[in-house]
């Protein structure tokens, strides 16, 4: 059996699943986000209760394979006596946004072909070591969240090797408290309180979805939506942007390009909670009710600032084109829009560097919305495939963990398409729209 930890912005979740990919067992848990301006954090120790929690209710004896996986970053500061010394800060947190000068003048960055960004585990890093110099310097271990996840089943410090692509190089010399680097599929020790099984490295969440996903061919390509997207294409050789709009990771022999938003799943929570006051049902009527391109209403949706491709921490949302006329159902549809025009300025970068992006599949969970799916497939103008099981980060790292076992072959997954979405609308003058308002207000 399998045992996949996955803690994600929202909910802890533990699932097993047996070796055909079958899940036996699932645990879930909320996790509440402290945010206070720029500050995103939450408590490790709910993370450790959490996984207890879980591990109670797990038939260890029949565990053969444990893998854990959460959020990029998060960093933890793990003190002498293995208690969390400060809430640990999200990827959604921005303090350290005042890092960003200083690495992009490094050579170690300059040699780079990523882009800094202030959630990355460097600048959280470097904001610690500056704001808060007696927790840096007085911590056993500097984790991101998926190590200490690792640490809490193993006692061993490490930080996968995906994660120090955000670091633009070996950050173990300079931070050696963030423990040895482990590469995807490497043992990092012996499950504790278990008889017979063995932690896995999977990386964070939508490295192992993306690890574990089955894609093949030039320009296949994943969209993983939950709290943000992350979208990357399958690719035969390395991209590096000179604007460092979009960046390559390596999968297997080929290329992984990646672009991904700062929220996607948040922001519609946010449009149905705090602006229309709705059920899901009631907001996706209300963006049937009003045709394609919102009457002229254009959304930004950076509330949490914006990553690929534009790359602007500070950036906010905004709603342009408002009338009199403006209804309850324009908002809601731009607000649906402006998440497929973010997805889709980042495929018209990625396709200028010449990139062709050809089937793409859908995952996580927004995936189980069918009418922003074929929304998706329409802004993009290409067919659009959900995968069947949308918790894709879960399943891929159980792949991972599997071919690590030897139970699954290097181009074998639990990860399987389902149902197709083709383009029905065009939104080509929407989409220029979208850019123009852009364009204003971001310089």
């Amino acid at each position: 059996m399998i045992l996949i930890i996955d803690l994600g912005t929202q909910s802890f979740r533990a699932t097993v699943l047996d070796r055909a990919g079958r899940r036996v067992w699932e645990f879930s848990r909320p996790v509440e986000t402290h945010r206070d301006g720029v500050i995103a954090e939450q408590d490790p120790r709910v993370w450790r209760a959490a996984l207890q929690e879980a591990l109670a209710g797990v038939d260890r004896e029949s565990i053969r394979v444990v893998a854990a996986t959460a959020t990029l970053s998060g960093l933890v500061c793990v003190g002498a006596d293995d208690e969390p010394m400060r809430p640990a800060i999200l990827y959604g947190d921005r303090r350290a946004a005042g890092q960003l000068a200083g690495i992009a003048a490094s050579a170690e960055y300059q040699a780079s072909p990523f882009r800094a960004y202030s959630g990355d585990f460097l600048p959280q890093l470097l904001y610690l070591q500056e704001a808060e110099p007696e927790n840096f310097a007085g911590a056993k271990y500097l984790l991101d969240a998926t190590g200490y996840l690792n640490y809490l089943l193993t006692g061993e410090a490490t930080l996968d090797r995906y994660t120090t692509f955000t670091c633009y190089g070996d950050p173990t010399a300079r931070f050696p408290k963030v423990g040895r680097i482990v590469e995807p599929g490497e043992t990092i020790g012996r499950a504790l309180g278990f008889p017979d099984a063995r932690v896995v490295s999977v990386s964070y969440d939508s490295a192992a979805a993306y690890l574990g996903t089955r894609l093949v061919e030039a320009g296949e390509a994943l969209d993983i939506s939950g709290t943000v997207t992350s979208f990357g294409v399958l690719w035969d050789r390395e991209i590096v942007d000179p604007a460092r709009r979009v960046f390559s990771i390596p999968y297997g022999e080929k290329w992984l390009v990646r672009g991904s938003t700062a929220m996607s799943g948040g922001v519609l929570e946010w449009a149905r909670v705090q602006l229309l006051g709705c059920t899901f049902e009631e907001f996706d009527a209300m963006v049937l009710a009003t045709p394609a391109g919102a009457n002229g209403v254009t959304f930004l949706p950076f509330l949490a600032g914006a990553r690929a491709p534009i790359w602007e921490p500070g950036a906010t949302g905004t709603f342009h084109g408002l009338t009199a006329q403006t209804t309850r159902a324009d908002l809601a549809r731009a607000v649906y829009e402006g998440l497929c025009f973010s997805l889709r300025h980042i495929v018209v970068v990625m396709e200028e560097l010449g990139v062709r992006v050809g089937e793409i599949q859908l995952g996580g969970g927004l995936s189980r919305n069918g009418l922003l799916n074929r929304m998706k497939a329409e802004v993009l103008g290409t067919p659009v495939r959900a995968q069947l099981d949308t918790e894709v980060t879960t399943l891929g790292a159980a792949t991972v963990a599997a071919r690590a076992m030897g139970w699954l072959g290097s181009g074998e997954s639990y990860c399987a398409v389902g149902e197709v979405y083709t383009p029905q609308v065009a939104y080509r003058e929407a989409f220029a729209r979208y850019l123009e308002v852009l364009g204003r207000v971001i310089q």
